[in-house]
């Protein structure tokens, strides 16, 4: 929403920033393929799997963010009185 916001003003930087952001996102995960996704420690060999109870805890938790990070609109609307209130008291002072 920063990048859409600040497009039309700063046009390269935004460009330069998304860019950036890419980049390290790319990077970011090929780290983590290479720590987490490596070869099996064979003292973890044991260990069981996802488990019923844990996808039923996870399940809503993970339905939640997606559903955020689609619509965000209910969290936005719920923070909107208070930022407007908050930007009212920073012109003030300025």
């Amino acid at each position: 929403m920063v990048f859409l916001g600040s497009f039309q003003v700063f046009r390269t930087l935004v460009i330069i920033g998304a860019v950036g952001i890419i980049y390290v996102a790319a990077f970011h995960l090929w780290a983590l393929q290479r720590v987490f996704l490596g070869p099996l420690n064979p003292k973890y060999t044991t260990l069981e799997e996802i488990n019923a109870r844990e996808i039923f805890c996870l399940a809503p938790l993970a339905l939640l963010v997606m559903a955020v990070g689609v619509w965000p609109m209910p969290v936005l609307d719920l923070m909107n009185a208070s930022m407007v209130r908050l930007v009212d008291l920073v012109k003030a002072v300025i």
